[in-house]
């Protein structure tokens, strides 16, 4: 259902869809969302998609269609949450979004009817909504009207609003709800289908919801994971591609992406989960399909449908071990597809260039700060300087990354802000954080912060305000349902207050007036630097000898004694003989002019290099204005 994105299928229903067929059970997949997107336009809904997630506008527009008129004024919805929101961070962007809003409200219970008469319900005996995001409050409603129509349909929900105790609520809340399988259902589900159609008990299965003598019933957290990856069914998106050219829609996706699935759960936060982090849920362990399998499923897809050339790995994180069995396959066999992923960002540089030779082209690499004492205080299990390593290699290797700075950890130093303010000029020629400014921390259900509020300084955690204008509950009913909440700080901090200046730096950054770059081009045992970025001191710089050296020494970033050691080692004993007491100064020029960056102790080269340009082509860039 409503809202998700017409350019990529859904994953966990697509696994469904063959396991059931594996056990020669008849399903069908049925896409609502392109219905939805044709009726408004694809960029209207694609926008609405996009929106912030706790702003949760999707859920507000259907929620007429499920709850009538028990819910409050629309308007105070759009001064309270909307309002608030572009108030906050003067955005534009939301401003076709508000002229269009009582136009989109009017649209959804009529779409509702719509739904109903495309497809002959009569005939499934079980109907299985997934619901991840704003597509929850559209589910319902259409569930509510098939129930109606037809009392005799089974209704089973899962994903990720339904985990835990949200499904047990939402279960609780609407009678029309059947059954929901929290967690994995991948074994779940396919189960329940079984016995329902065998008509045998189905009350001893983990994970399900399901009601008895009129009361909900949960049988445990979650359901039973999956351990074994390589048992799953390879994905099958033919409905998709099937219902998206039937749809109408005017413009087909330009940038659609097939999905894959290569591991679930989270490694690192196994050992150390990210404070903030509230993915995975009750399934943090690590699991992770074997090497053939990843390549045989590659190539699968590639040419079950060949016309589209992008891929997405739906994974929270990339196992490392795939350097050695994965990364160089796919370098060796790309069965031509150009592959987004998400990884850790303490990658080193020729991971990151193999990464890239395997046409992987776009990571997330999940940054969240540019300073080393909030990026321990959030367990991120990285530094400041492998973070800005990893921005200044993927900007050489022309991988896009998506990344966010986040701001408001309890307990944080707000001077960290003033530090990474000053230090943005030096990175303005590397791709900037997303959306042009600093990201507010969001507190979500299963994360260490909702787990132990009172150990990180939280202090009355509550439902996020917006759950109150979608849902007809009370207080206590929406903190069992909601997975964003609301908190205050232990020590009464508004990071607003010391956010300011890092907020401006970033919007220079973001800038479309943010052009030229920072090259760096050896050439008879010189380094030349062409400088062409707005906060450029001088346009060239040429290092030689010492200087030379210790800039392309430090590419990775070193310490004072590493930088020392490595000149000790050097044949030429002009540079091995050097005194050390003369580095300081050379080093201190470099950080001033802003061709270098010093963090966490360590000296970090900036420019990126270019290989293989003749003298007088980088000459004429320098003189006018070098490629992004």
């Amino acid at each position: 259902m409503p809202f998700s994105y017409t350019n990529v299928p859904a994953m966990g229903v697509s696994l469904l869809r063959e396991a059931l067929r594996s056990r020669n059970i008849p399903c069908d997949l049925q896409y609502f969302q392109f219905k939805y997107a044709a009726l408004i336009g694809e960029r209207l809904n694609r926008r609405i998609t996009d929106c912030f997630p706790n702003l949760m506008l999707g859920e507000w527009l259907f929620a007429p269609a499920l709850f009538g008129d028990q819910l409050p004024d629309p308007q105070l919805y759009v001064d309270n949450i909307l309002g608030t929101y572009v108030a906050a961070h003067g955005r534009k962007v939301a401003e076709d979004i508000i002229s269009n809003l009582p136009y989109l409200r009017s649209t959804t219970t009529p779409f509702i009817e719509d739904c109903m008469s495309a497809v002959p319900w009569k005939d499934y005996k079980i109907i299985g909504f997934t619901s991840t995001f704003a597509q929850n409050l559209s589910s319902l409603a259409l569930a509510k009207r098939i129930k109606e129509t037809w009392p005799d349909k089974i209704i089973v929900f899962g994903g990720a609003n339904y985990e835990g105790e949200m499904g047990a609520e939402l279960h609780r809340h609407f009678q029309f709800i059947d059954y929901v399988c929290s967690g994995e259902a991948d074994l779940l589900f396919p189960e329940l289908v079984k016995r329902l159609g065998a008509n045998r008990p189905v009350d001893d299965l983990p994970g399900l919801v399901y009601r008895q003598s009129g009361k909900t019933i949960a049988n445990g957290s979650h359901a039973t994971p999956v351990f074994d990856l390589d048992a799953l069914p390879y994905p099958n998106f033919d409905d998709f591609f099937a219902q998206l050219e039937e749809s109408g829609l005017t413009t087909l996706p330009a940038d659609l992406r097939l999905l894959i699935e290569t591991g679930r759960g989270c490694w690192w936060g196994a050992k150390s989960q990210c404070s903030f982090c509230g993915l995975n849920g009750s399934t943090l362990a690590f699991r992770s399909k074997s090497s053939d399998r990843i390549l045989e499923e590659f190539t699968y897809l590639a040419q079950r449908y060949p016309k589209v050339k992008g891929i997405a790995v739906v994974d929270n994180i990339m196992n490392f071990r795939y350097f050695q069995d994965v990364i160089p396959k796919l370098i060796d066999k790309n069965p031509g597809l150009s592959i987004w992923y998400e990884t850790k960002s303490n990658v080193h540089k020729g991971q990151l260039k193999q990464l890239k030779q395997a046409r992987i082209e776009s990571l997330q690499p999940g940054i969240e700060s540019l300073d080393s004492s909030i990026l321990h205080l959030i367990h991120k299990g990285c530094t400041a300087v492998q973070n800005i390593q990893t921005l200044k290699w993927a900007r050489e290797f022309g991988i896009n990354l998506g990344w966010n700075l986040i701001s408001g950890f309890p307990g944080e130093d707000p001077i960290a802000y003033q530090h990474m303010a000053e230090m943005i000029p030096s990175l303005v020629h590397f791709q900037p954080p997303a959306y042009g400014e600093i990201s507010r921390l969001r507190l979500d259900r299963f994360s260490p912060y909702f787990e132990q509020p009172e150990k990180y300084g939280i202090v009355n955690l509550r439902p996020s305000a917006t759950y109150r204008y979608i849902y007809p509950f009370s207080e206590d009913s929406l903190a069992r349902l909601a997975y964003h909440f609301d908190f205050d700080y232990a020590d009464g901090r508004k990071p607003e207050t010391y956010t300011h200046p890092l907020n401006e730096a970033i919007k220079m950054w973001y800038s479309p007036t943010n052009t030229g770059s920072l090259l760096s081009l050896t050439t008879d045992g010189r380094i030349i630097l062409y400088d062409t970025r707005p906060t450029a001191h001088q346009k060239e710089t040429v290092l030689k000898g010492v200087a030379k050296i210790i800039y392309e020494f430090c590419d990775e970033g070193r310490t004072l004694p590493s930088i020392v050691r490595y000149l000790q080692g050097q044949t030429d004993p002009t540079i091995s003989q050097v005194d050390p007491g003369t580095l300081q100064p050379l080093l201190t020029s470099l950080i001033e002019a802003r061709l270098m960056l010093y963090v966490d102790n360590h000296y970090l080269s900036l420019a990126i290099p270019i290989s293989g340009l003749a003298l007088e082509f980088i000459d004429s860039l320098a003189a006018s204005q070098p490629p992004d």
